[in-house]
């Protein structure tokens, strides 16, 4: 016997899921600003690139996947919405540890 397929259900879990990958990805860019402040200037560029390469990963993979249900789903379409934007919020976020950790370190 097949479940039924619960869109309102599923939708709850997405947003859900969605404030989680923000949260990491926000609270591992504040570990990496700590991290930075504290390193010298090569592990610096290796704990950058490897928050930013991680946090654009997460936040696409989720950005697409949240888009994908908004457009087939109505169901909590507002909120689903407004976590995806949550999640473009780390873009600026991530450029502006970037200019903090240039504005510290020198060559």
């Amino acid at each position: 016997m097949e479940k039924e397929y619960d869109t309102y259900q599923v939708s709850k879990n997405l947003i859900r899921l969605t404030k989680k990958v923000y949260l990491i990805t926000f609270i591992s860019g504040l570990i990496a600003l700590g991290i930075s402040l504290l390193a010298e200037y090569f592990t610096v560029l290796i704990v950058l690139f490897i928050y930013m390469a991680s946090a654009a990963i997460f936040n696409f993979i989720m950005f697409v996947n949240n888009l994908q249900y908004i457009c087939y789903y109505k169901e909590n379409r507002n909120t689903l919405i407004l976590r995806s934007l949550l999640l473009l919020i780390n873009i600026p976020t991530a450029i502006l540890i970037y200019i903090i950790i240039e504005s510290f370190t020198t060559i």
